[in-house]
């Protein structure tokens, strides 16, 4: 009956990083009054029997009825049966990527009446963000009757890193992952692209399809593409993917290639049949002979409402794109590097990125940056995925970037924190772009 809330990330995460906090931390003790508040009967024994109940445990491992990562993913490793995992995040979050085997019950109003399809022979373990909501729904279930813990840190978050199951680099899993890794296990020849000459000659020859330029609103307005529809990277492909029609091939270009690389991959895991323009507007399609004929300022449209997205792959592709937001003013801006950012880390022997190389092995083996190491963009990739860290930045890189933005959207949409190398190594064709075009040191 008491009006009480907790505080967010307790002392070691929360309290103690506020600024000024040291004027009103104190070594001074306060005591509460006695006798100053009556609890029914009923309740104060079933919360005497909650706090009894934490000296009843047995086993080690549920101790403060929470339970450690590590113990959460030997348990799973072992394929023990006797608990069932409770994700309480977000539907969209959940669907982004949860640990593998969860069910989701959302922390809100009204959940616990969704508590009726949880075993009540199995443990419960749940999860959230950082531990606070999933620290409630413990307690919730257990005033019910169940067997619950909470996973310490939760999935976990930059808030409380070490803590949490991403941070200690657990894998997750989520439609978009299943859907992305089965695509690229049976990457086409295509391998997703066409060449900027190819492309222009099908605009010429009125073919029907759709395509989008990812470009800036104002850079779309100054000379685009013939029947190109302006649809700026970022969220706006998430929000338009309802409006792209399914029943024709779709073509991506933004300015080098790159992001219009990652837009690819998100858009054929939506179910569409899409086609990057190698090396996009700058360096590709405005090099093509006769381009100017097929370059136009009249304004295209998408129509509306034309296709049907599975709801667990459109959280997944809008939380890709939200999940720019917080990288905005950092290095990692769009989910790429820099050429002088990555040189810098280099150089300081950065030990929270790992380099990947996603060029030819023969290629890989003439010359590749310092410390990176090879997986070939291909069919086979996926498999080699196990041996990245998911507690690390994986930064990819190829030859002008068209292929290792390919493979950060794979990487980021199977969970792992991924970017890409403005420029790739660096070609003629991308000049001043790209590690080699910079003049930086490769090895061998």
């Amino acid at each position: 009956g008491l009006d009480t809330r907790s505080i967010s990330l307790g002392w070691n995460f929360g309290i103690s990083k506020v600024e000024g906090i040291d004027a009103y931390s104190t070594v001074e003790a306060s005591v509460l009054n006695g006798n100053v508040t009556e609890i029914p009967a009923d309740v104060q024994a079933a919360i005497t029997a909650y706090y009894e109940g934490l000296g009843k445990i047995e086993d080690a491992r549920f101790k403060n009825y929470k339970v450690s990562e590590d113990d959460l993913k030997a348990m799973m490793d072992s394929d023990d049966n006797s608990f069932v995992i409770l994700s309480v995040r977000s539907a969209k979050d959940y669907a982004i990527g949860h640990i593998e085997g969860a069910s989701n019950i959302p922390f809100a109003v009204g959940m616990a009446n969704q508590f009726s399809g949880l075993p009540m022979d199995k443990q419960i373990v749940v999860y959230c963000y950082t531990g606070q909501t999933a620290g409630q729904t413990t307690a919730t279930l257990r005033m019910m009757g169940y067997d619950a813990v909470s996973l310490n840190g939760g999935m976990g978050t930059a808030a409380n890193n070490p803590q949490g199951w991403s941070n200690k680099g657990y894998p997750v899993v989520s439609d978009a992952g299943a859907k992305v890794a089965e695509l690229y296990n049976n990457l086409p020849d295509h391998k997703f692209m066409i060449g900027e000459k190819a492309f222009i000659d099908m605009v010429v020859a009125g073919t029907d399809m759709t395509i989008l330029d990812i470009r800036t609103a104002e850079d779309y307005v100054k000379g685009h593409v013939k029947g190109a529809v302006s649809v700026p990277w970022g969220t706006a492909i998430a929000e338009n993917l309802v409006n792209i029609p399914s029943d024709k091939p779709l073509y991506i270009y933004c300015y080098t290639g790159q992001t219009a690389s990652q837009a690819v991959t998100t858009l054929n895991v939506a179910g569409f049949d899409a086609k990057t323009v190698n090396l996009g507007w700058n360096f590709g399609i405005s090099k093509v002979e006769g381009v100017d004929a097929v370059t136009t300022t009249d304004v295209a449209t998408l129509p509306s409402n034309v296709t049907t997205i599975e709801p667990s792959i459109q959280f997944a592709i809008t939380g890709y794109y939200e999940g720019m937001a917080p990288l905005a003013e950092t290095k990692y801006k769009f989910y790429k590097v820099s050429e002088d950012d990555l040189k810098a880390m280099v150089d300081a022997k950065d030990e929270t990125i790992v380099i990947v190389s996603a060029r030819k092995p023969e290629d890989y083996a003439a010359g590749h940056i310092e410390g990176a190491m090879n997986i070939p963009f291909g069919s086979d990739m996926v498999a080699s995925f196990d041996a990245l860290p998911r507690n690390k930045t994986i930064v990819a890189y190829c030859y002008t970037g068209q292929t290792a933005g390919q493979m950060t959207a794979v990487l980021r949409l199977m969970g792992y924190k991924a970017v890409s190398l403005n420029g790739g190594m660096g070609k003629e064709s991308n000049a001043p772009q790209g590690w080699s075009n910079k003049g930086f040191p490769v090895v061998q």
